[in-house]
């Protein structure tokens, strides 16, 4: 709800700032998992991401670790993420993933990954 995020003064004058993330990366296709579609959300010190994956190979697919980097690679954080069920091969699921993170970070790029390492890493993830 918006007016936690009032109460709670994660609200800055400008409100949340969000950003379609689908003219901002070179979607990748070919890998085990793919990014359909994408948005991402901002407010004081929050970072939310939407994000419509799909499973492009023949097994399951069940995300296990959200991390974004600086644009060195180095560690900044990982993301906080409800845990979904698996993306049938072939399939598609909608993810939300938010993390704590003030305004002033940079973040270089997002990684995520399944319990075997597969996944997907979207680089220069955009500040809204």
């Amino acid at each position: 709800r918006l007016s936690q995020l009032f109460e709670s003064d994660l609200l800055e004058q400008r409100g949340v700032e969000t950003h379609d993330l689908v003219d901002t990366f070179a979607w990748r296709l070919d890998g085990p998992v793919s990014v359909l579609e994408g948005q991402s959300y901002r407010s004081r010190d929050q970072l939310a991401l939407m994000l419509v994956m799909r499973n492009n190979g023949a097994l399951p697919w069940t995300l296990s670790r959200v991390s974004l980097t600086d644009s060195g690679g180095g560690l900044v954080k990982d993301m906080d993420f409800v845990r979904p069920g698996p993306i049938e091969p072939q399939g598609t699921r909608r993810l939300f993933l938010e993390a704590t993170l003030a305004r002033d970070i940079r973040v270089g790029h997002l990684i995520l990954e399944d319990e075997d390492g597969r996944g997907i890493t979207l680089r220069s993830l955009p500040r809204p």
